[in-house]
């Protein structure tokens, strides 16, 4: 629950814990918001700082201290990441996130074995990594970071749903990739690009489903830039590509175009790395918050998806 821009998850009466919280007959905590996923379960992958199923009763995130490498398994209290365990583990140093799990039904959990690869979640100094008044996870452009789902099997539909901020760093980032690092294959996600070569311009932001330069496999680049370039202003990102529909909507409204291409997505398997590309070198600089991938075409369902989004992280 919020009051103002500050995050309670819990609340007592003396030294007793209440369970519930009403304004009126409206129940405001625990959250009252049916999960995304309870209506629009994922089929690939899930991944969020908010509980998204019902029926998912594992963790959120493993965290790993600097101080003495320990490790922490985080979960959920009533809907919200579990805060005040972060707080209390990593007081005085700093935390990264060693794995992001999957709150689909298909337990592809995001992993990164690399310490000095693993992004941020807490700050030795001033504490957790906030976006809009919530928790995020903080990529920091360094070549390397990322978190990877070994050999995702491909798809002819992609959908997907992200809410983060994002800073230039002057080269392409990837939001996420599947498959081989190459022109004309794997999945690919970008935002602020900095080349001018190939499909793209300066600052596009583009969603590729068969290689950025494949003529033939769904594409869809905006015209302009459309990620605000400021790492502590939040959006929601979501795109549909398929042999039939290429289409992207920042903040709930469909943009324009500059390519918006229909065809056959990458379907073999590859790697799904968040936040960077299969060579390293294309590392976002992002706090991100949330990120589900639907191996279908979810376009009649995006108003419900921003709905539910943006009700719960408040983004526009």
């Amino acid at each position: 629950m919020n009051i103002g821009s500050t995050i309670f998850n819990s609340f007592k009466l003396g030294t007793n814990d209440i369970s519930k919280v009403y304004i009126g007959t409206d129940k405001v905590y625990p959250n009252s918001q049916t999960p995304l996923l309870d209506s629009h379960p994922s089929n690939c992958a899930a991944y969020s700082l908010r509980l998204l199923s019902s029926s998912y009763t594992g963790d959120c995130l493993q965290i790993r201290r600097e101080s003495n490498n320990d490790t922490l398994d985080v979960g959920f209290v009533n809907g919200y990441l579990d805060e005040a365990s972060i707080i209390s583990f990593s007081t005085g140093t700093n935390s990264r996130v060693v794995k992001w799990y999957d709150q689909s039904s298909n337990s592809r959990d995001a992993i990164q074995i690399v310490a000095n690869n693993q992004p941020l979640i807490y700050n030795s100094t001033t504490g957790l990594y906030l976006l809009n008044g919530k928790s995020s996870i903080l990529w920091d452009g360094v070549v390397g970071t990322g978190l990877k789902y070994s050999s995702l099997q491909g798809s002819n539909k992609y959908s997907v749903s992200s809410v983060l901020s994002t800073k230039n760093v002057g080269q392409y980032t990837k939001l996420f990739s599947v498959g081989p690092d190459a022109q004309t294959q794997g999945v690919w996600f970008t935002l602020n690009t900095g080349g001018t070569i190939l499909e793209w311009v300066n600052n596009d932001t583009g969603f590729a489903g068969n290689g950025y330069n494949n003529p033939t496999g769904p594409s869809v680049i905006s015209d302009s830039r459309i990620m605000i370039d400021a790492i502590d202003t939040q959006s929601l990102l979501t795109s549909v590509l398929s042999s039939s529909n290429a289409s992207m909507y920042k903040d709930g409204t469909e943009i324009s175009y500059r390519v918006q291409r229909t065809g056959n997505c990458f379907t073999s398997s590859g790697d799904l790395i968040i936040g960077n590309s299969p060579n390293n070198v294309n590392a976002i600089y992002s706090k991100m918050q949330e990120l589900i991938i639907w191996h279908s075409d979810e376009d009649s369902s995006m108003t419900e998806i921003h709905n539910n989004t943006n009700s719960y992280f408040n983004i526009y």
